[in-house]
């Protein structure tokens, strides 16, 4: 099957597509993403899941006391309710405590690994580090599985290939596919996925006073 662009192969041969807290504080790259590509997400049936933990991570950049990443994680939370029928948002409430430890990688790789047999799984990630680790799942030879794909949001709101260590291949997977994002930097590619965590809850996160976070209410009332 041939596709008009890299976004449309990427959704058609992947199950699950996560997406990590260093693509989303790319702020402008990733609502420019979200903006140009949200029509076939729809049409293809597809939703980007943001898990618990990186749900964490943005609630504590909001509650950071630096500016830049408070009025980032708060566009974050914005663009996430404005185009929410995108989205899968896990989690429902969350504590200080949790907040204050939170590091999604960890979960992200376990995640993946443990999904790897049953699904094909995309992970977007601006992060080199997680990027090299996630591929790197591709080549575990006692837990065999699905491919999964490793992609990064570039300047201009394009997914690219992500920058992995090993440049092995796949060359094949884009001969039918022409677009501007060939050109980018190598990325590996994920894919492995899962099939459904009910998009359970719309947007939500903010302050109840006593160090419990309850998401739902940003959207209105601490994002306009």
């Amino acid at each position: 099957m041939e596709f008009d662009t890299y976004i449309e192969y990427l959704l058609n041969n992947n199950d699950v597509i996560y997406i990590d807290t260093s693509s989303v504080m790319f702020t402008k790259e990733f609502k420019g993403f979200i903006e140009c590509n949200r029509d076939k997400f729809i049409k293809m049936n597809k939703r980007i899941t943001i898990t618990r933990e990186v749900c964490l991570e943005i609630i504590k950049h909001y509650m950071s006391t630096i500016e830049e990443k408070h009025n980032k994680a708060k566009i974050v939370l914005s663009i996430m309710k404005q185009f929410q029928e995108i989205f899968i948002i896990e989690g429902d409430t969350f504590n200080t405590e949790e907040i204050q430890k939170a590091f999604a990688d960890s979960e992200l790789l376990a995640r993946i690994t443990k999904t790897k047999p049953q699904y094909r799984q995309l992970l977007i990630t601006n992060d080199k580090n997680l990027s090299i680790d996630v591929d790197s799942l591709n080549g575990l030879n006692s837990c065999k599985g699905k491919k999964i794909m490793v992609c990064y949001i570039d300047e201009n709101g394009n997914l690219n290939r992500g920058k992995t260590a090993n440049k092995q291949q796949v060359k094949s997977d884009l001969n039918s596919v022409s677009s501007s994002e060939s050109n980018e930097t190598q990325l590996e590619e994920d894919k492995v996925s899962q099939k459904k965590f009910a998009f359970s809850k719309v947007l939500r996160i903010f302050l109840c006073g006593t160090g419990v976070f309850s998401l739902g209410v940003i959207a209105g009332k601490y994002v306009k």
